[in-house]
């Protein structure tokens, strides 16, 4: 049994070196162009924007964690909070 499938494995034969390019040649990734485009103002605007939203955030945590640390600090926040909610209704 063997030799019957080598047989039929040997007959296939193997494709000559010069009929087909290498596989390396057939599936390199050729060189791409790149295109450099300049940051515009609406991208600074932006960056500038989350940095001072992230500052804002920070400095809020901060006095929440300060707050829950301090017992009397906690009603003045919690105070400081609703009179915020206040004002938003207000408008």
């Amino acid at each position: 049994m063997e030799g019957k499938y080598k047989q039929r494995l040997m007959s296939a034969g193997r494709p000559e070196d010069g009929d087909r390019p290498s596989l390396k040649e057939q599936y390199e990734e050729k060189e791409k162009k790149e295109l450099v485009v300049q940051k515009s103002a609406v991208m600074k605007l932006s960056q500038i924007y989350t940095a001072i939203i992230r500052a804002v955030m920070s400095a809020l945590a901060l006095v929440g964690g300060v707050s829950l640390v301090r017992p009397e600090m906690r009603q003045v926040l919690a105070g400081i909070v609703l009179e915020a909610v206040r004002e938003i209704k207000g408008f």
